[in-house]
């Protein structure tokens, strides 16, 4: 350690010591004995970093002398910067703290932030307020919520006056819509906004992708990359059922449609016997054709016309159900009419009908052809069927029963004399609107 500005004069055996000396050395002592002259702790680098911890309340640890004080004070200092030397100076000083007498500033823009403490109790307390330097604009504000039991129990986050964000150690509850990245908004009202992307990559095992494709379509991928198609946003308003012919009106929304149509299925044939074990079977009608077609470009507000086929008397053929334009431009559609059965001659077994055909559809599919067993004793007997309806069954001697519900064909009579076949049923329109 140096040893500063004092100085000791040494006397000699025998020297007498006079006011004069005396007064000199008294002198030197107080001129000298001051912070500005008494040796320093900083004689080199090692010295002036000691440092050392004063402890803490009830475990203090004293010092035994100035420089021991010194070391304790730096140790202390080193503590309040948090710096590896009591002496680097930290990035805030302390005129920069909130409450310290200056403001808060960032990247040039002065902002106030006040803190305040939390009290025991579960009152709603601000404890962060930022606010432009001009005042102008809203202010972002933090509060806290209190326990009651010196906890904390809601964090409250406003922009100006309006509450954002609400949180406790469970739940997380966002007040206003939430934007992730540039493409997906979740917003406060209860829906989600997904803008038009490129489909991304696959998932990685046992997860799945969400994205929209295109306006009117959102996919689902898994981790194969298999993509699995949702169409617009479901029916627009609803599916329409039709049994009857009608100008049909694109509903508002609707750009495309799923049309299947069932034609009408045929009538039973007559059976004429000719005595008890000469039994007339009549022909069974055959069974309405179903066509579906996927339909899309349409214009809402724009027209098709639809003709549902009627059922076939007993003998006839069903009706054809047709969907062709309207103001709306489209390919006709045809769900042909199953056959009408054919009568029989005395004691004989008449033609079954055949099922009707569809044309232009994705899908065409044919009504089953009407069956029978035979005749004499052996009377069993079927119209054909459809998608939308089974063909009349029958066993006994009796005028033929109808087909049912839509394009079911109709079964043939039996008798030893004379018993008429049943009519086929009528056909369908469905109509499954889409944006």
């Amino acid at each position: 350690m140096s040893v500063g500005l004092y100085t000791h004069t040494t006397r000699g055996t025998g020297t007498t010591l006079t006011a004069s000396i005396y007064n000199a050395d008294h002198t030197n002592h107080i001129t000298n004995q001051n912070p500005s002259m008494t040796g320093a702790y900083s004689d080199n680098v090692t010295q002036m970093q000691l440092n050392t911890d004063p402890g803490g309340l009830g475990s203090e640890s004293l010092a035994g002398s100035l420089a021991g004080e010194l070391e304790r004070l730096r140790f202390a200092v080193k503590r309040i910067t948090g710096k590896a030397q009591w002496y680097i100076a930290p990035a805030t000083n302390l005129d920069s703290i909130p409450g310290g007498g200056g403001p808060l500033t960032a990247a040039g823009t002065a902002t106030l932030l006040t803190m305040t403490r939390t009290e025991n109790d579960t009152t709603e307390r601000s404890v962060e307020l930022i606010q432009s330097g001009s005042g102008a604009g809203d202010d972002y504000e933090r509060r806290l919520v209190g326990g009651g039991a010196n906890n904390i129990a809601e964090i409250r986050e406003y922009f100006g006056a309006v509450e954002t964000d609400r949180k406790t150690a469970t739940l997380r509850t966002i007040q206003t819509d939430l934007k992730i990245g540039a493409n997906t908004i979740i917003d406060a009202d209860g829906f989600f906004e997904l803008s038009e992307i490129s489909a991304p990559g696959s998932p990685a095992a046992n997860k799945l992708r969400l994205y929209s494709k295109d306006p009117d379509l959102l996919v689902f991928k898994n981790s194969s990359g298999v993509e699995t198609q949702i169409g617009g946003g479901g029916i627009v308003p609803a599916a329409e059922f039709r049994t009857g012919s009608a100008t049909i009106t694109i509903p508002t929304g609707a750009t495309k449609c799923k049309v299947t149509l069932v034609g009408g299925g045929g009538g039973g044939g007559t059976g004429n016997g000719s005595g008890c074990c000469a039994t007339g079977v009549g022909g069974s009608g055959g069974g309405g054709a179903t066509v579906e077609k996927y339909l899309s470009g349409l214009t809402p507000g724009n027209t098709l016309t639809l003709t549902v086929g009627a059922a076939g008397a007993a003998g006839g053929s069903g009706g054809n159900s047709i969907l062709a334009s309207g103001t709306q431009s489209i390919t006709t559609l045809t769900a042909a009419g199953g056959g009408g059965g054919g009568n029989s001659a005395a004691g004989g077994a008449g033609t079954n009908g055949a099922g009707g055909a569809g044309t232009n559809g994705d899908l065409n599919i044919s009504g089953a052809d009407g069956v029978h067993s035979g005749q004499g004793n052996v009377t069993g007997r079927a119209g054909g069927d459809s998608t939308r309806g089974h063909g009349a069954r029958q066993t006994a001697l009796a005028v033929g029963a109808a087909g049912n519900l839509y394009g079911g064909g109709g079964a043939g009579g039996a008798s030893g004399t004379s018993a008429a076949g049943g009519a086929g049923a009528a056909g369908c329109a469905i109509f499954e609107w889409y944006v």
